[in-house]
């Protein structure tokens, strides 16, 4: 269901968004939201807000709605930089020899569809750079370039009620045009047990783990980082 900011939500849905001030953040803790419901601001971008009280901008289209993306994506391993290398990789097990004639039908079928910025997320590229999960907001502040290497560094904040111990976060980087080139997971804050001095505090916003990745094949100018958080461990 899409819902525009001005119809359908009733008296009580509109005085509770005029009091947000549209911040999705204020919208996904007030709206009394029993499924999942997408939200169109005034400027066209798109919020979907879960009844856990979480929310995230839409800020993707499937190439199904976008024929003109024909790049897929590769995914680089946390423990190191490695340059993007589309290809597939043998099954394991697999002995090279012919696959039986009643099992190739799936030689066949449709490659997957990815995904690719929409016109919302080009326009406001702003909207990548920031991920929230569980109180925890992930910030990219800067992209430095380094020997064939972008490295992102990021600032953490903690608005929820409890230490942070860690924080993962999925990092999808987009070419010029939109089109995904890479993904990688990502430590941005790893705490100790029982080092009080690891822990990131309830109100505190401090530097998080920089994070190298080598910089994508494919034109990437515009240094587009969409930041999500995958992963929050309390104490």
């Amino acid at each position: 269901m899409t819902w525009k900011i001005t119809r359908h939500l009733g008296t009580r849905g509109l005085s509770l968004l005029a009091a947000a001030l549209l911040s999705p953040v204020l919208m996904a803790d007030s709206l009394p939201i029993s499924s999942p419901t997408t939200i169109t601001l005034d400027n066209g971008v798109k919020v979907l807000l879960k009844p856990d009280h979480s929310w995230e901008y839409l800020l993707e289209v499937s190439d199904e709605q976008s024929p003109r993306s024909t790049l897929g994506s590769a995914t680089i391993p946390t423990s190191s930089a490695l340059p993007v290398v589309p290809g597939n990789t043998p099954a394991a097990g697999d002995t090279g020899q012919p696959v039986p004639a009643r099992a190739s039908a799936s030689a066949t079928a449709p490659a997957p569809t990815q995904a690719r910025l929409n016109a919302s997320a080009l326009a406001n590229p702003t909207l990548l750079s920031e991920g929230h999960r569980d109180g925890v907001v992930a910030r990219l502040t800067a992209v430095d370039i380094d020997d064939g290497d972008a490295v992102l560094r990021f600032e953490i904040q903690n608005t929820a009620g409890q230490n942070v111990i860690a924080t993962r976060a999925r990092l999808r980087l987009y070419g010029d045009d939109g089109r995904l080139l890479a993904t990688r997971e990502a430590p941005l804050w790893v705490g100790e047990y029982r080092l009080p001095e690891t822990y990131l505090r309830p109100g505190q916003t401090r530097e998080g783990r920089s994070v190298r990745i080598a910089l994508p094949d494919g034109s990437w100018s515009r240094q587009l980082v969409r930041v999500e958080v995958s992963e929050v461990e309390f104490r």
